[in-house]
């Protein structure tokens, strides 16, 4: 990651070098093709101070590009260190969910409930001290997401109600 910088900047002082001598860079062909044959020596160094300025602003026009994307790169890394440390995970992947119905007749959670769900996965309750219960009625729909401390929970889509859960099936 520091390198990018480095390279760039390299790059950035090795054009502004040799638009210092701009005029002895081109060939007697390219004098020629540009009709800057007849220039008198005055005219030849006003063109290498003009290549001078345009390389000097193009190469600060590329140092702010290249801090800024430098700034941007750290900030992501930074952040993503600061989730890892937590224990949080960036932006959950498809695969982090589950998304189903639980099959049959809901009633809650009881401590070492087993949830079936319609996709044919099976899931178990993992902490027997988490109550929640609900008059019977057909299985909601429900996710199963990776948790932010490890592990799974069972989530509730309609009111966000959750219990932590291990795959049995």
């Amino acid at each position: 990651m520091k390198t990018l910088p480095l390279l760039g900047l390299f790059a950035i002082l090795s054009v502004g070098v040799l638009a210092a001598d701009f005029w002895q860079q081109l060939t007697p062909a390219e004098r020629r093709e540009a009709g800057l044959e007849e220039l008198t020596p005055d005219q030849r160094a006003a063109l290498d101070r003009f290549a001078q300025r345009y390389a000097t602003e193009g190469a600060r026009q590329a140092v702010a590009v290249a801090k800024t994307e430098a700034r941007v790169m750290v900030e992501k890394e930074i952040k993503k260190q600061d989730e890892a440390r937590l224990g949080l995970e960036s932006p959950k992947n498809k695969g982090d969910v589950v998304s189903s119905r639980i099959a049959g007749t809901f009633k809650g959670w009881t401590g070492r409930t087993l949830f079936r769900l319609e996709n044919g996965q099976t899931w178990v309750q993992v902490d027997g001290t988490d109550v929640y219960w609900v008059p019977a009625r057909p299985g909601p729909d429900v996710e199963v997401q990776r948790s932010s401390i490890g592990g799974w929970k069972l989530v509730l889509v309609e009111n966000g109600r959750w219990v932590r859960v291990r795959r049995v099936q």
